[in-house]
């Protein structure tokens, strides 16, 4: 991941309860990205909409996986990059995939 500036803070500090030094996480759970050919350096390659920098408690917490969290996340995105450039991002990982997850899609992930 890309070292973040030095003053960052966390995209989720609006939930509370931030702790630690900042870090990398999947905007889309890296467990269900392993079992996809080419997910991960895909995630890297498009790391300003599939990274986010979090501080560690919500990190290690799992914070970052839930539903709101990650709604909030892609919102962000969609404000600063526009929903039609979120969203073609997000479909060029759902179609790496062989089962190509519906939940992957943008409208599902803002459904938080």
């Amino acid at each position: 991941m890309r070292k973040s500036p030095t003053n960052a803070l966390c995209e989720l500090r609006h939930l509370g309860g931030c702790g630690g030094p900042l870090e990398g996480a999947h905007v889309i759970n890296k467990s269900a990205l392993r079992n996809v050919r080419g997910a991960l350096a895909y995630c890297e390659k498009n790391s300003e909409i599939l990274l986010a920098v979090v501080c560690k408690s919500h990190n290690t917490g799992r914070t970052h996986d839930t539903k709101e969290a990650r709604a909030s996340l892609l919102k962000a995105r969609v404000s600063i990059f526009g929903e039609e450039y979120v969203s073609g991002v997000l479909e060029g990982l759902r179609l790496l995939s062989k089962s190509r997850p519906p939940e992957w899609r943008l409208t599902a992930l803002l459904s938080a």
